[in-house]
C-alpha cells in the first residue's frame, strides 16, 4: 500500500519530496492511516484538527488523541473549536454542509504556508458521494465524484478502499478513535454507507471499484461536454458593460438551448424549474422577470438579459449646492458666455443656462409619467417614449440617471438635455458645463 500511495502522491504533486503538507486529521481510522503513510514516506507534514463539538466528550477525546499523535510524529498540531450547532441554527443548511464549510475555510486559512492541504477521502467515500449526488439530482458534475485535487486540496487515498485502509491499520497496529455516529442512520451519507451500499454489493460485490472506475470515464465525458457547451455559450452570450445578454432568435434555433441556459444560469442559483419557465417564455411577452438570490433574468424584445440583482436597486440623491454635486461623480464648471469657446459633442456632457438652474438638484431613476422637452425638438415627450425611440431596454432604463432641477427634468444623463434649460448665446450670461464622470 505504501508504494501505491507514493506513486499516487507523485502523480498529484510531482516532485513531492520537497513539498510541505498539512494533513486534516480527525482521529479516525482513515486520517490516522494517512498520517502514518506520510510519516513512513519521510515527508514534511503537520496536522490540523477541527473540533465541531457535536459528540460531547468524544469530541474532546478525539482532539486530545490527535494532539498526542502529532507529538508522536514530532510535528505541529493546529486545532480549532466550532460551535457548529449554533452556527447551523439560522443558516438554512444541513449540519454536514455547515461543518464542511467551517472545516475548509479554516484549512485554507492556516494552510497558506503549505504547498498542499491533504484529506483522507478514499474510494468508498467517492462511491457514496456519487450515489448521494445521483439521489439529490446534481447533474453530470455530481457523478464524477470527489476530485483527487482541487487547488491546494489533495486526496491521495482515493485509490484505496475502506477494506484496504482497515487492513493497513491492522498490519501496523495503528490506534485511532471510533466515531460511533457513523453507525447512526440519521444522516444521508450514513444511510447510503450502512443500508444502500451493502444491498448493492449483493448485486455487484465489486460495486465500490465499479463506481470509482466509472467516475474516471464520466470525468472525461464531463470535460468533453463542458468544452462543447462552453463553446456554445461563448457563441451566444454577449457582454455589455455590467450585464450579459443572449440573442433569443439565435438561441431558439439551437436544439440544446435548455442545456445552454442550464449551464449558464445554474451557477447563479437559478433552479431547473426557473430555467424551464424561461425557455417557455422565449417567444412570449417581454418584461417577465426571474430572480435568484444574486441575479435577475428578463426578456426584453429579442434579448434575454442577465444581470446582478443589486443593479436593479432604485436610487435617488439630492444635492443642495454645486459643491455637493461636484463631489459625487460630476464635474461642474461655471463659465461666462463671454469666455465661451465651443460646445463639445459628448453624450456625457451637457450645458445649462445658470440662471435657470435652481437648487436642490436631484439625481434619480426614471419614473412612470416622467416627461421632458428634448433638446433639438419642439414640445414635450414622455421619457418612456424617448427610451423606446432610442431602443433602450428595461435593464438600461433602470441604470440611467435622471437629473432634475427642483421637480423638472433637466437632463437624461448620457442621452439628452432639456430644451427649456439650453444655453442661448444671445441671452445667457453664465452657463454650467456638467460632465458625468462615472459614465461606465
Amino acid at each position: 500500500m505504501k508504494a501505491r500511495f507514493i506513486q499516487y502522491l507523485r502523480e498529484l504533486t510531482y516532485p513531492y519530496e520537497d513539498k510541505k503538507f498539512l494533513l486534516a486529521v480527525s482521529g479516525g481510522k482513515d486520517s490516522c492511516v494517512m498520517a502514518h503513510l506520510f510519516f513512513e514516506a519521510g515527508l514534511s507534514f503537520d496536522i490540523a484538527h477541527c473540533n465541531f463539538n457535536l459528540r460531547g466528550e468524544d469530541s474532546i477525546r478525539d482532539k486530545n488523541f490527535v494532539i498526542q499523535l502529532a507529538q508522536k510524529y514530532n510535528v505541529k498540531c493546529f486545532t480549532t473549536d466550532f460551535d457548529t450547532i449554533r452556527i447551523q441554527k439560522n443558516s438554512g443548511e444541513s449540519i454536514e454542509m455547515v461543518a464542511r464549510k467551517l472545516r475548509y475555510d479554516w484549512f485554507y486559512k492556516i494552510g497558506e504556508n503549505y504547498d498542499f492541504i491533504v484529506t483522507a477521502h478514499h474510494a468508498n467515500d467517492n462511491a457514496e458521494t456519487v450515489l448521494l449526488n445521483m439521489i439529490r439530482g446534481t447533474g453530470l458534475k455530481g457523478i464524477i465524484g470527489i476530485p483527487a485535487q482541487n487547488g491546494k486540496i489533495i486526496r491521495p487515498l482515493l485509490s484505496f478502499t475502506a477494506d484496504e485502509i482497515s487492513n493497513y491499520a491492522k498490519e501496523h497496529n495503528l490506534k485511532y478513535c471510533e466515531d460511533y455516529t457513523n453507525k447512526e442512520n440519521k444522516y444521508q451519507r450514513n444511510k447510503i454507507r450502512n443500508l444502500i451500499l451493502p444491498q448493492l454489493k449483493e448485486i455487484n460485490p465489486q460495486i465500490i471499484q465499479t463506481l470509482n472506475n466509472n467516475t474516471h470515464i464520466w470525468k472525461k465525458q464531463y470535460q468533453f461536454y463542458q468544452s462543447s457547451i462552453h463553446q456554445k455559450i461563448e457563441k451566444y452570450l454577449h457582454q455589455e458593460k455590467d450585464y450579459k445578454y443572449i440573442n433569443i432568435k439565435d438561441l431558439d434555433k439551437d436544439p440544446f438551448k435548455d442545456l445552454i441556459l442550464y449551464e449558464l444560469l445554474f451557477p447563479h442559483s437559478f433552479s431547473e424549474s426557473d430555467i424551464q419557465d424561461m425557455i417557455e417564455t422565449l417567444t412570449h411577452q417581454s418584461g417577465k422577470k426571474f430572480y435568484s438570490q444574486t441575479h435577475i433574468v428578463f426578456k426584453e424584445r429579442d434579448k434575454l438579459i442577465i444581470a446582478l440583482l443589486e443593479n436593479e436597486n432604485t436610487f435617488s440623491k439630492t444635492y443642495n449646492s454645486i459643491e455637493e454635486l461636484a463631489e459625487d461623480n460630476f464635474q461642474i464648471e461655471l463659465i461666462s458666455i463671454k469666455q465661451h469657446d465651443h460646445f463639445s459633442v459628448n453624450a456625457n456632457t451637457a450645458y445649462f443656462d445658470a440662471d435657470k438652474i435652481k437648487f436642490p438638484i436631484t439625481v434619480r431613476n426614471w419614473q412612470k409619467g416622467d416627461y421632458f422637452y428634448p433638446f433639438g425638438m419642439e414640445g414635450k415627450m414622455k421619457v418612456s417614449d424617448f427610451f423606446n425611440n432610442q431602443k433602450i431596454d428595461n435593464y438600461k432604463k433602470s441604470k440611467i440617471k435622471i437629473m432634475c432641477s427642483q421637480k423638472n427634468i433637466i437632463w437624461i444623463v448620457g442621452y439628452r438635455s432639456d430644451n427649456r434649460y439650453k444655453v442661448d448665446t444671445q441671452k445667457t450670461k453664465h452657463y454650467y458645463k456638467i460632465t458625468n464622470i462615472n459614465c461606465e
